[in-house]
C-alpha cells in the first residue's frame, strides 16, 4: 500500500528523470483513482499509482521513464528503512491519456475544472500535479457504481472536504457523452444516490454558507 509520503517520493522520482532527459519539458498529470483520494487525504494509502495524460506526446515521454521510475522509487523506500509490504512486480503505474476517457468515464473537458494541487512538497521542475473536479469524480463513481466506487462516494460526501450543490451537479453530468443505455443507467444510479445522500446536498450558495 502506498501512502502519501511515498507517493510525494515517487513524484519527485518521475520529475527528476524527466528533468535530465527531458530538462525543457512540462507535463500536467491529473490524478486519478487511489492516487486522488489519497493526495486529498481521503484515504490513507493507495494499492496503486494511477494518473491522466492530455496528449499521446506526454503519454510516450512518461512511459520511457517508467520503469526506471519504478525500479528507483523501490530502492529509494529500502535506502529509508520505509517498510513496504509488495514487491516491485506487484506495483502499479497505470498511465492513460486523453483518448481513454472513455474508459474511465469522464467528460471531454474534464481538465478546465481541474484543479493545480498546492501541497507541500507538491512543487517540481517539470512536472504539474492536477485534482479532478470532485464533481467529475462523484460522477464518474456513479457511473460504475461498483462495490469500490460506493466506498469512494461514501468518503467523498462524508468526508467534510466537499461541499456539493445540486444543480452543478446535475448540470455536471451533461456534460459527460454517454449513448442512450449509459444515460438510463446513471439516471438510475443518480436516484439511488440521491435515496442516500441527497440530505448532503446544497441547493444554493446561501444554504452552503449559512451552515
Amino acid at each position: 500500500m502506498i501512502n502519501r509520503d511515498e507517493l510525494f517520493l515517487f513524484f519527485s522520482e518521475l520529475d527528476k528523470q524527466l528533468s535530465e532527459k527531458y530538462p525543457n519539458i512540462k507535463i500536467d498529470i491529473f490524478l486519478l483513482g487511489g492516487t486522488y483520494f489519497v493526495l486529498e487525504e481521503l484515504r490513507p494509502s493507495s494499492l496503486d499509482i494511477d494518473i491522466l495524460l492530455l496528449d499521446a506526446a506526454s503519454y510516450r515521454i512518461v512511459l520511457e521513464v517508467a520503469e526506471s521510475v519504478k525500479k528507483k522509487y523501490f530502492s529509494l523506500l529500502l535506502d529509508r528503512g520505509l517498510e513496504t509490504k509488495y514487491t516491485l512486480s506487484d506495483f502499479s503505474f497505470d498511465i492513460l491519456f486523453g483518448v481513454q476517457l472513455g474508459e474511465i468515464f469522464l467528460p471531454k473537458n474534464f481538465s478546465n475544472m481541474a484543479k493545480q494541487y498546492r501541497r507541500s512538497r507538491s512543487s517540481f521542475t517539470c512536472i504539474k500535479l492536477w485534482t479532478l473536479s470532485p464533481y467529475d469524480i462523484l460522477i464518474s463513481k456513479l457511473f460504475r457504481n461498483q462495490e469500490k466506487d460506493a466506498r469512494d462516494i461514501a468518503l467523498l460526501m462524508d468526508s467534510g472536504h466537499f461541499r456539493f450543490r445540486k444543480k452543478i451537479l446535475e448540470r455536471r453530468m451533461e456534460a459527460f457523452q454517454m449513448n442512450s443505455y449509459q444515460r438510463v443507467l446513471l439516471k438510475r444510479n443518480y436516484s439511488m444516490f440521491l435515496q442516500k445522500f441527497e440530505d448532503k446536498l446544497f441547493s444554493s450558495l446561501w444554504q452552503r454558507f449559512r451552515i
